[in-house]
C-alpha cells in the first residue's frame, strides 16, 4: 500500500491543465479559429478542462479479498500463534467515479493521509488483524473513509478555484487568439498584394468508413485547392474495438480451437474480420514509420488505426509493447490499440497488473472513458498518451485483454 493524496501537489496538476488549455488554443490552425462557432468552441474548452472532484459510491463499498494464514500444501496443518489468535487480512474496495489521478494529488489543506491502492475505479484499503473483532475493523474502515472524504472536500475547494479560472479564461484566451489572427490578417491585406491561400478549408476530415455498402467519400473542396488529412472518428474507432472484442469473446468460448494459435495466426484472423467490414483496407505485419505493426488500417495512403497483438508475459513485456506501439506511430497516428491475450490461469491477476503498469508509463496522461456501452468492460482499458515526439500531441491507446487458457 501507499499513501493516498501524496504523489504531487494538486496545484502542479492543475497548473498543467491550465498550460494545456493555452497550448491547445495556440495549436489550432488560423482557418479553424476564424471560422468555428465561438460559443460552441468555448463550451468545449470549458467542459474539457474543468475538473470535478471524484465521487465515492459509498453504497457499493464491499470486501473484495480475504486472506487467511497460509498453509503448506500437502502437509498436515500445524496450529501456530497466528491461527490461534484468529489472524486475518481483508481488502475493502471503495468504488468511485471521476479522475483517478486526483487521489495521488495533495490539496492545499492536508494532514497525514490514509494508505491504500488506487485501482481503475476503486480505492482498495487493506487491513490485518490479530483477532476477528468486527467492531474494531469497522472503526478502522470508517476512520479511513472519513479521512478520504475530508481530503476530497479540501480538494473540492482547490478545484472550485481552478474551475472558476478555466471558465473565466477559456473565452479570453480564445478571443485573444482570434483577435491576434484578425490583426495579422488585416496587416497582410493592407499591403495590397494577393495572398495565395484558400480560406475556410478544413484541416482534417473524418473518414466515413463504410459498413459493407456505404461508399467512402471525400468532402468537395472549391477549386480543388488543398487536400485535408483523413482521421478516424472516435465512433468508428470504438466500432473497430467492439468488432475485435466480440470476435475475441467467441475465441474465449472456444478455447480448444484457439488455444494453439500463435500471435501471427490470431493477427491474421483479426485482419480477415476487419476486412469484412473495411473492404481490404486492413493489413497485417505492415511497415509503418519505424517498424512493422501487426494490424494497420490505411485510407488514401494515410494510417488511421494501428494495433499490436501480444500474449501477456509480465509487466516488463507489456511496457515494451507500449513502447513499441508508440515507436511505430508517426505524428499523424492518433488511434491505437493493443490486443492482449493471456494463457495464465489467474486472469484476474493479469487484469490488475495492466492498469498499474499502463498508468505508470512515462507518456501516460489520463484514462479515457469509452462511450460505447459494449466496451465498458473490466477487461478493456483505454488511455490517452502523450506522443513521444510532441508533448502537446495526444493519441488514444486501448488495451483489450482476453483469456485463452492452454
Amino acid at each position: 500500500m501507499q499513501y493516498l493524496f501524496h504523489n504531487e501537489p494538486l496545484r502542479n496538476y492543475l497548473n498543467r491543465s491550465k498550460i494545456n488549455l493555452q497550448r491547445e488554443i495556440e495549436s489550432w490552425k488560423p482557418e479553424y479559429v476564424l471560422n468555428v462557432n465561438e460559443q460552441e468552441c468555448i463550451d468545449f474548452l470549458i467542459s474539457k478542462y474543468v475538473i470535478d472532484v471524484p465521487i465515492l459510491e459509498e453504497d457499493m463499498i464491499h470486501i473484495s479479498e480475504v486472506e487467511e494464514p497460509e498453509r503448506e500444501s500437502g502437509r498436515p496443518t500445524v496450529l501456530n500463534a497466528s491461527m490461534l489468535s484468529g489472524k486475518i487480512s481483508l481488502t475493502v474496495s471503495i468504488p468511485f467515479k471521476g479522475e483517478r489521478n486526483l487521489f495521488k494529488c495533495q490539496p492545499s489543506t492536508y494532514r497525514t493521509p490514509p494508505m491504500g491502492n488506487i485501482g481503475r475505479s476503486e480505492i482498495r484499503l487493506h487491513y490485518e488483524g490479530k483477532t476477528r473483532d468486527s467492531e474494531s475493523v469497522k472503526r478502522r474502515i470508517n476512520k479511513d473513509l472519513k479521512e478520504i472524504k475530508d481530503y476530497l472536500q479540501w480538494m473540492k475547494q482547490d478545484l472550485d478555484s481552478h474551475n472558476d479560472w478555466i471558465k473565466n479564461n477559456a473565452k479570453q484566451l480564445f478571443m485573444k487568439r482570434k483577435k491576434d489572427l484578425l490583426r495579422d490578417k488585416d496587416f497582410l491585406e493592407s499591403i495590397g498584394l494577393p495572398i495565395k491561400r484558400a480560406e475556410n478549408l478544413p484541416e482534417t476530415y473524418s473518414v466515413p468508413f463504410e459498413r459493407k455498402k456505404i461508399e467512402i467519400t471525400r468532402p468537395k473542396l472549391e477549386n480543388g485547392i488543398g487536400r485535408p488529412e483523413p482521421i478516424l472518428p472516435e465512433g468508428e474507432y470504438e466500432y473497430i474495438l467492439k468488432t475485435i472484442f466480440h470476435m475475441s469473446l467467441a475465441m474465449e468460448r472456444s478455447p480448444t480451437t484457439f488455444s494453439k494459435l500463435s500471435e501471427t495466426e490470431i493477427r491474421d484472423f483479426f485482419v480477415i474480420i476487419l476486412n469484412s467490414h473495411y473492404e481490404g483496407q486492413a493489413t497485417g505485419e505492415t511497415f509503418n514509420y519505424r517498424g512493422k505493426t501487426d494490424i494497420l488500417i490505411r485510407v488514401e495512403d494515410k494510417n488511421i488505426f494501428i494495433s499490436e497483438c501480444k500474449f501477456w508475459d509480465g509487466e516488463k513485456h507489456f511496457i515494451s509493447t507500449i513502447d513499441q506501439i508508440l515507436r511505430y506511430t508517426s505524428w499523424r497516428d492518433t488511434k491505437t490499440a493493443i490486443f492482449l491475450f493471456s494463457r495464465k490461469e489467474n486472469f484476474s491477476n493479469v487484469l490488475s497488473k495492466i492498469e498499474n503498469t499502463a498508468t505508470s508509463h512515462a507518456f501516460f496522461k489520463r484514462i479515457y472513458e469509452l462511450k460505447e456501452e459494449a466496451l465498458k468492460n473490466e477487461t478493456i482499458f483505454s488511455y490517452v498518451f502523450q506522443h513521444p515526439g510532441d508533448e502537446s500531441r495526444e493519441l488514444f491507446l486501448t488495451v483489450l485483454a482476453f483469456n485463452i487458457p492452454k
